[in-house]
């Protein structure tokens, strides 16, 4: 069995496929973004931020008499001057001695600056990072995984004998399980962004399922550090190596 792959090597690779999968999104959003009207948008990857703040927001967010909304911006991404997505931010910034509280809620927003109903593209970026690996790691590995000379193997397996189907799909079933939650609560929260939403139980279970998730991450990260296998390759019975070629 070659030598284990490490922390960095592996870290160096999961960030190349996370900047592929979200340039790749981009690329979608800058066609997408002025056939749809801005309904279709996209701000994962590398691109350029420009905020202003508003004196108003604008009209047609319901905004809860009570809610005491004290702050409003406006803010536009491009990628090389194509515009990929423009939101309205409306919130409320309380301080009380040192503690600092923000509650906000952003919406879509068309070239005229009205809100609008929209979806974000950036929400597939964490299944697309999932199903390039899954689709990957059965040949010689991901784009990240090949640059950084890293390969998953079976651990029954030989030296150079990538994982069967089925172990694949059990290894990142399990590595998407922990962030499952999280992720559809924030899927519905962007297609339906609401100051409700602010309130009540739903938070609570937010910030549980991303602290489920967030935990997850820390386990397998420790395990990568220490020179084990992650959770979810000790589930799989698939383990991450250096490529002997």
């Amino acid at each position: 069995m070659p030598e284990r792959a490490g922390f960095w090597r592996r870290a160096i690779a999961f960030v190349i496929d996370g900047l592929i999968v979200g340039l790749a999104l981009q690329s979608v959003a800058v066609i997408a973004f002025p056939l749809s009207n801005a309904r279709i948008q996209a701000s994962s990857g590398i691109e350029r931020v420009s905020c202003r703040n508003l004196t108003a927001p604008p009209p047609g967010i319901a905004i809860p008499s009570d809610f005491g909304a004290n702050f409003s911006k406006d803010c536009r991404w491009n990628i090389l001057g194509f515009d990929t997505a423009h939101t309205i931010t409306v919130g409320r910034f309380t301080r009380d001695g040192i503690i600092t509280k923000t509650a906000s809620v952003t919406v879509f927003a068309d070239d005229q600056g009205l809100p609008i109903r929209g979806f974000s593209l950036d929400i597939l970026l964490g299944p697309l990072f999932i199903l390039l690996r899954l689709l990957s790691d059965g040949r010689k590995g991901s784009p990240g995984r090949r640059l950084c000379k890293v390969r998953l193997l079976a651990v029954s397996g030989g030296d150079d004998v990538p994982p069967p189907r089925a172990k694949l799909t059990l290894r990142y079933f399990v590595f998407a399980l922990p962030g499952a939650p999280s992720w559809l609560l924030s899927f519905y929260a962007g297609l339906y962004p609401s100051f409700a939403l602010l309130q009540g139980s739903f938070v609570l279970i937010l910030v549980g399922s991303s602290a489920l998730a967030g935990l997850a991450f820390i386990w397998a990260l420790f395990a990568i550090i220490r020179g084990r296998d992650a959770f979810y390759d000790v589930a799989a019975g698939t383990t991450a190596r250096r490529a002997v070629q």
